[in-house]
């Protein structure tokens, strides 16, 4: 599978953003805090899933720490070439 395009609907500090990936190598670069690992998260947690936690665990899960700051629900799309 090689994925082509994704849309950031809400996760993290991103929001209605778009992503188009070459048939090679793409380099992700940016200053701190630029959402470079957010966007990473959000390709990892759109493949296996986002979970909350319970008790006292939900208060450092990756449910919590990736709330969308812009929008109102997490949300977002890949695309793939098989």
């Amino acid at each position: 599978m090689i994925l082509q395009q994704l849309h950031i609907d809400g996760f993290g500090k991103l929001s209605n953003v778009d992503f188009t990936f070459s048939d090679n190598l793409n380099l992700i670069c940016g200053n701190n805090e630029a959402g470079k690992s957010t966007l990473c998260s959000f390709i990892f947690h759109m493949l296996y899933g986002l979970e909350r936690g319970r008790g006292r665990a939900s208060r450092y899960d990756a449910y919590i720490h990736y709330l969308p700051w812009n929008a109102t629900a997490y949300g977002g799309s890949l695309t793939f070439l098989s």
